[in-house]
Order: structure tokens, then C-alpha cells, then sequence
């Protein structure tokens, strides 16, 4: 079984010594079926972040991950980056992502392209997805989040994250 639900985030990479926590509720579409996701990311160096995933589904295993993310490009108008990680939902799984976003004060659009292989798994196929999201400011130090899955055939397991980001 694939990793059902995550939550990405922008493209964006933090700065050194900077920490958000995100919560976000995820509506699996096709199951109906809800999650809850705790995220917290760390600017660790000048271009890199650490993200580290929780998530707890209505029935079902818990999700736990972490991932590194590296800046490829950035500026005022937005931003461009890789990464990967693992995971562990029901069996461990390594992912790699690319993101980009874009700047259209207030609000900031992003994009990425993932892939899991999913380690122990029988089936011969990488699950492959795109996502798009977006985050409004609500305060000084928080955003409202919310992001679209969308997979490839073979893949249909779309959901929809809402939630907030907290900056400290």
C-alpha cells in the first residue's frame, strides 16, 4: 500500500535558525477519509531545511517522515527547490520532490512534482504525483494554508490539506 496523504509545503527554504509548525486537517477524497497532520520545519543552514511529518488518519496507521530540502533558486518573485526524505506508513519509503512557487502578494502559489519508492513493496511502480497549493497571511505570524493533491493514473488518491502555519 502507498503512502496515502502527505503534506508538502511551499518551495520557499527557510532561514538559518528559523521554525514553523504547521497543523492541517486532509480530506482523502476518494476514501472519505480524514487526517490530521502536525509538520514542523527548521532553517538549519544558509539553503537547507529539515521538515519532520506526523499524520494520523481516521482509522488506520500513523504517518511519520522527515525530509531535507535545498534552495536551487530564490528571490522576491519566488522560489525554486529539491529535496528528498523517508517515511513510514504501514512500510518504509524513501521520496525526492521538486517545488516551485510564486510570489503574488499577499497570497504565494506553489507547485511540485514527487515520487516515493516504496521499500518491501511487491508491486513494480513508483507512486508520482503533482500538488498545488497556496498560503494567505492571517497574522504577523501565521498563514492559512491549504493545498490539492492530484496523482497519476494508477494513483487515485487526491485529498485536499487545510490549515494554518505558524512562524517563531
Amino acid at each position: 500500500m502507498q503512502a496515502q496523504a502527505d503534506v508538502h509545503g511551499p518551495a520557499a527554504v527557510l532561514p538559518t535558525g528559523q521554525a514553523t509548525l504547521t497543523s492541517v486537517s486532509r480530506l482523502q477524497l476518494q476514501k472519505l477519509r480524514l487526517w490530521l497532520f502536525l509538520r514542523a520545519d527548521l532553517g538549519l543552514a544558509q539553503g537547507l531545511e529539515l521538515g519532520v511529518r506526523w499524520g494520523m488518519p481516521t482509522g488506520g496507521n500513523p504517518y511519520v517522515g522527515a525530509q531535507a530540502k535545498v534552495r536551487l533558486l530564490e528571490g522576491a518573485r519566488g522560489a525554486l527547490s529539491a529535496g528528498g526524505g523517508a517515511h513510514y506508513y504501514e512500510r518504509p519509503a524513501l521520496e525526492a520532490f521538486l517545488r516551485a512557487q510564486a510570489n503574488l502578494r499577499p497570497l504565494w502559489l506553489w507547485a511540485g512534482l514527487e515520487a516515493n519508492v516504496e521499500l518491501l513493496e511487491t508491486a513494480n511502480r513508483v507512486p508520482l504525483w503533482l500538488y498545488a497549493g497556496l498560503s494567505v497571511p492571517v497574522s504577523p505570524t501565521a498563514e492559512f494554508v491549504a493545498e490539492y493533491d492530484l496523482y497519476r493514473a494508477g494513483f487515485p488518491r487526491a485529498g485536499l490539506n487545510l490549515g494554518l502555519r505558524f512562524w517563531f
